[in-house]
């Protein structure tokens, strides 16, 4: 979730999808309020667990243990 405009946020290169919530509405209705921050969705659209807070939280939620790093 972002609050930026959809140009800078896609310039950040995510590989996720990134839902752009400007009026902070459905990140507020899951507790999302700083940066970084992550909720898994599943296929179907559900939310599919809790929302975590920082880096290393967001990994583990997405079964990475470290950023892979480009030379």
């Amino acid at each position: 979730m972002s609050s930026g405009e959809p140009v800078a946020v896609t310039a950040e290169g995510f590989t996720s999808a990134v839902l752009l919530d400007p009026e902070w509405t459905v990140s507020s209705s899951l507790g999302a309020d700083g940066t970084p921050m992550a909720v898994l969705v599943s296929g179907d659209g559900r939310i599919a667990s809790p929302t975590v807070s920082g880096g290393p939280a967001v990994l583990e939620l997405l079964g990475v243990s470290e950023l892979a790093t480009t030379p």
